[in-house]
């Protein structure tokens, strides 16, 4: 009897000490000796970022398909190749920069609160906490913002924007009028567009005095001085740093300032909301557009306008820092920025995959074989309404195209990434072609608008505009690059 229990109590020790080898070669260590890699989780990039469509890669004939009317030589024919990316599928309307505008406000009202106001809507220490000290501390560094995340601000009706958008805790503010916070927002605690922050107000003084240091009375009722706002972010320059790689030599790689290659910007936010009084339509009586076209509900799915070349580059990284931080609370891998589209991505998408067409919707002519025209732009001279609106649109107003974007040409023409060059083919990469010259203060503008005549709603026509324009038909919308192949790969 006790040999056989002997017997088994070996077997159990022979078991037990193979199960514990077979767990720890199995570990994420990689304790059998084996190179596993360091990835200890499969990434899935088949998400669809919200409002977004997929464009896949491809190649094609980037240049004019017709005659150039106006004999500038400036868009010869090159073959090139575009990365898969995920691009808006409509111009940002009003609503969704007026987000932008609001989370400025809301961060600067903050930073010029003191006390216990102020610390009811900013992230909270929870071991100060238990120990009963208020003091600020720094949180983790997975909420703190990124290099350069600034702060602006608005005076118009919040429009809530789907929570998908919005800030996670710890999306806070470092440039502005204001002072830095001891430790960033808790979005959760101000609120959709500010609906906690803006109500607690009505009690407290220190909101009061708050709101009056960035209020004016110039036009007799009190209203928040947008002037006053500002929003500052960091970008590096890879360009100038590969530039600067390439002078320096392989060897000497190691010994760069990276410093130096840290671009710095710091723009107001809010439209200018003058621009349909100012340019081409001096002595028109757009009053009613300069009141209302921004902030009233009406024009909340209307494309937003006004926008500089370096606004719309500043929200495309607020945009990208806000989506960061939902994701670092939520322990996701991070998206690639946003940015606005290259040249040659607004080009390939407004294609829609199609091969040697005039317009996005594929035929040669402005309008369908009913005779309806197929865009908001100025058909004829002087004949604005001719296509049904007399300014801009609804962003989902037309037929989309075959990638399914909305109006790629007309309603709004559109700011690209690049810089004006006029022999930008002959001397772009054939994969990915862009030009980024900081030096260079032509931006690119693509696909036509409501002012414009047909011509500029063709696929291929270039135009440009000075980078700090503000203008009320030029808007914007993003781009952010496909990590992978495929979408639909598994």
């Amino acid at each position: 009897m006790g040999l056989k229990k002997t017997h088994q109590n070996t077997i159990f020790l022979i078991l037990f000490t193979a199960f514990g080898a077979l767990l720890a070669s199995c570990g994420k260590s990689g304790a059998s000796g084996e190179l596993v890699g360091a990835g200890a989780k499969n990434f899935k990039s088949n998400e669809v970022p919200y409002g977004m469509v997929y464009i896949p890669g491809g190649s094609f004939i980037m240049g004019q398909t017709d005659q150039d009317v106006l004999f500038g030589q400036a868009a010869q024919n090159k073959e090139v190749t575009v990365s898969p990316f995920f691009m808006d599928e409509t111009e940002i309307t009003n609503s969704e920069y007026r987000q932008f505008v609001n989370w400025v406000r809301d961060s600067t009202l903050i930073a010029l609160m003191t006390g216990a106001e102020q610390a009811k809507f900013l992230v909270v220490d929870k071991s100060v906490t238990k120990a009963g000290n208020n003091n600020p501390v720094t949180p983790p560094s997975t909420t703190q913002p990124a290099p350069g995340a600034g702060i602006q601000t608005g005076n118009n009706n919040p429009v809530p924007p789907p929570s998908t958008t919005q800030p996670a805790p710890g999306a806070g503010i470092q440039k502005g009028i204001a002072p830095p916070l001891p430790r960033p927002i808790d979005w959760r605690k101000v609120g959709v567009n500010g609906a906690n922050l803006w109500k607690s107000g009505l009690k407290g003084d220190v909101f009061k005095n708050a709101k009056k240091s960035i209020t004016h009375t110039e036009l007799g009722d009190p209203k928040l001085d947008d002037r006053k706002f500002t929003y500052g972010y960091t970008i590096f320059d890879a360009e100038k740093a590969a530039a600067e790689r390439d002078q320096r030599g392989k060897n000497n790689i190691q010994n760069a300032d990276r410093t130096k290659q840290v671009f710095k910007d710091t723009v107001g936010v809010y439209p200018d909301t003058l621009v349909w009084k100012a340019h081409l339509f001096k002595r028109s009586h757009n009053e009613p557009m300069i009141y209302g076209y921004f902030s009233h509900p009406a024009y909340n799915n209307y494309p937003v306008v006004g926008i500089s070349w370096r606004q719309a580059r500043a929200f495309s990284v607020w945009r990208g820092k806000v989506n960061d931080s939902y994701r670092a609370a939520k322990k996701l891998p991070k998206r690639m920025p946003y940015s606005l589209p290259t040249e040659a991505e607004f080009e390939y998408a407004a294609r829609g995959g199609r091969v040697g067409t005039t317009y996005p919707w594929g035929g040669p002519y402005p309008r369908n074989a009913k005779g309806c025209l197929m865009a908001n732009f100025k058909p004829a001279r002087g004949r604005f309404a001719d296509d049904g609106a007399t300014f801009t649109v609804n962003v989902k107003s037309y037929f989309p195209n075959d990638f399914g974007l909305f109006n790629m040409a007309g309603n709004v023409a559109e700011w690209t990434n690049d810089a004006y060059n006029v022999s930008a083919y002959n001397i772009t990469n054939t994969l990915n072609p862009v030009i980024n010259n900081a030096g260079e203060k032509r931006k690119v503008v693509r696909g036509g608008s409501w002012n414009d005549n047909g011509y500029f709603l063709q696929n291929s026509v270039r135009n440009y505009e000075m980078e700090l324009e503000q203008t009320a038909y030029i808007g914007f919308r993003c781009v952010t690059p496909y990590i992978g192949r495929d979408i639909k790969d598994k």
